[in-house]
């Protein structure tokens, strides 16, 4: 009798799998798309995760290593999570999350780009750039520098920039571009924010808090609509310390 039911049981098994080898070679079967929802602020996918994701088209989806797929790509820096589930018959949909970067920073000449992700940089291509300065304010930096803080990560004075500018969030529709440089005569460094619609420039001068630097420009924005020629003349530069807000 347990003989009897051990050779059913083995039947029953060897046509399941024959079963499933079948259908996992049926056309019905073979994945024709990849149904991807962000989880986050970003509204399309970097093109690094695309193309990866995109080789699963094709392949049939029975067959296809979700597990492996989902390892592959969380390796990606970029990547904070990623779940991927099977809709029959010819259908995979991921959710993905990425890394929570406060500001995007890239080199002057727009050759290096990058996320960070605590004190680390993680490079992203440049051709996805426009994907991340949709929704963070951009920091611009010498290339040098940008090279040595992705090899030895930020310290605690660019961490006060970042910090500075995350908390400018808000102010995205008047400063079109930060500059930051390192080398400058005191131990804080150059910071610049372009103002283009107030034709004018802000130089933060030494470590300020967000507040600081909102309450400056409400003042030139006063300042400038007083000056009602302010768009025929040169650019303005105004210089923020702590106790001061000064107009060069």
């Amino acid at each position: 009798m347990i003989r009897r039911l051990v050779i059913y049981g083995v039947t029953i098994l060897l046509l399941l799998s024959l079963l499933f080898l079948a259908l996992s070679h049926l056309p019905l079967f073979t994945i024709s798309q990849v149904q991807v929802k962000i989880d986050g602020p970003l509204k399309h996918v970097p093109s690094e995760i695309s193309n990866r994701l995109s080789t699963l088209v094709g392949q049939g989806i029975f067959r296809v290593s979700l597990r492996g797929t989902k390892k592959q790509i969380e390796q990606v820096p970029i990547v904070s999570s990623l779940v991927l589930t099977r809709t029959l018959p010819s259908t995979i949909k991921a959710t993905i999350a990425f890394i929570d970067s406060p500001v995007f920073i890239q080199s002057e000449n727009g050759e290096r780009s990058y996320l960070v992700d605590g004190r680390t940089l993680v490079p992203i291509e440049s051709s996805d750039a426009d994907l991340w300065t949709d929704h963070l304010l951009s920091i611009e930096v010498p290339l040098e520098y940008a090279l040595l803080m992705e090899r030895y990560g930020t310290d605690s004075v660019f961490d006060s920039v970042m910090a500075l500018t995350h908390g400018l969030s808000g102010e995205s529709s008047l400063i079109t571009r930060i500059k930051y440089d390192n080398n400058s005569s005191n131990s804080f460094g150059k910071m610049v924010l372009d103002l283009p619609s107030l034709h004018a420039q802000l130089w933060v001068r030494e470590p300020v808090d967000p507040k600081h630097v909102q309450t400056a420009l409400y003042w030139i924005e006063q300042d400038r609509k007083e000056d009602l020629s302010f768009l025929s003349s040169s650019i303005q530069r105004y210089d923020l310390y702590k106790e001061a807000l000064v107009r060069r």
